[in-house]
C-alpha cells in the first residue's frame, strides 16, 4: 500500500509542477521537487534514529502525510479532460527516455547496495561518502535545476551521464576515504541531471492532457530497471 501511494503521489506531484511552472522553467520546478524528495531521504534516517521505534516513525510519517493532504486543497483545481481526448498513454511512447533513466539509475542502485562493502576494502568512509552524495544531489537540483531549460535536455543529460560514469571509475579505484568522497560527490552531480532532463523530453513530446500519464510511464521504467538491476 505504501508503494502504491508513493507511485500516485510522485506522478501527481510531477504533473502538478509541470502545470504550475512558468513557461521555460519546467526542469527547474522538477529539480525543486527532486530536491524535496532527496531532502526527505537525507533527513529521514536521522529522524528515524532519534525516534527509536517503528511506531514513532510511523506516527511521524502519518503526521507529515496529513499536512501534505491539507496542502493539496490550496493547489489550483485540476482542469477536467475530455474523455475522448484523454487516452491512455502507452509505455512504448516513452521507451527511449525511460530506458535511459532506468540504465542511469542502476548506477545509483550499485552505490546504495555495494558501496559500503567496496569502501570497507579501501579504508572505509562509507558514511562520509553517502552524506556527500545526498547533500550534493539535494543542492545541485536546487542550484542547477534550470540548466536543462537553458541549454536543452540532451546537452545536460550527456554531461550528467559522463560525469556519473567518470565518478564510478573514481570510486572503483579509490585509494582512501577522501577520494571516495570526491567520487560520491561527482556521482551525485552527474545523477542530478537525468531525471529533470528526461522528464522535460517526455513532456515536450506528449500533449498537455497526457503529461501525467507520460511522467507515470517514465517513472515506471525507473522502477522496472531498479527492480531488475537489484537482481
Amino acid at each position: 500500500l505504501h508503494g502504491a501511494a508513493e507511485a500516485f503521489i510522485l506522478t501527481a506531484a510531477a504533473a502538478a509542477v509541470v502545470d504550475l511552472a512558468p513557461k521555460g522553467r519546467s526542469s527547474k520546478g522538477l529539480g525543486y521537487l527532486s530536491s524535496a524528495v532527496w531532502g526527505g531521504l537525507s533527513l529521514g534516517p536521522a529522524v528515524a534514529a532519534q525516534a527509536g521505534s517503528f511506531h514513532a516513525v510511523a506516527i511521524a510519517i502519518a503526521f507529515t502525510s496529513a499536512v501534505a493532504l491539507l496542502m493539496v486543497f490550496v493547489l489550483p483545481h485540476d482542469k477536467p479532460q475530455d474523455s475522448h481526448t484523454a487516452q491512455r498513454l502507452q509505455l512504448g511512447l516513452v521507451m527511449r527516455p525511460g530506458a535511459v533513466l532506468g540504465l542511469a539509475n542502476i548506477g545509483q542502485l550499485v552505490l546504495m547496495g555495494y558501496l559500503p562493502l567496496h569502501l570497507a576494502t579501501r579504508g572505509g568512509g562509507a558514511e562520509m561518502a553517502f552524506t556527500g552524495f545526498s547533500v550534493t544531489v539535494l543542492l545541485s537540483r536546487v542550484v542547477l535545476g534550470s540548466l536543462p531549460d537553458r541549454f536543452g535536455p540532451r546537452a545536460t543529460l550527456l554531461t550528467g551521464l559522463s560525469i556519473l560514469a567518470g565518478a564510478l571509475v573514481i570510486l572503483i579505484y579509490s585509494p582512501n576515504p577522501y577520494v571516495s568522497l570526491l567520487g560520491a560527490v561527482l556521482a551525485a552531480l552527474g545523477y542530478s541531471f537525468p531525471w529533470p532532463s528526461l522528464a522535460l523530453i517526455v513532456i515536450s513530446r506528449v500533449p498537455p492532457n497526457k503529461r501525467g500519464s507520460g511522467l507515470a510511464a517514465l517513472t515506471a521504467y525507473y522502477d522496472i530497471f531498479v527492480a531488475c538491476g537489484s537482481v
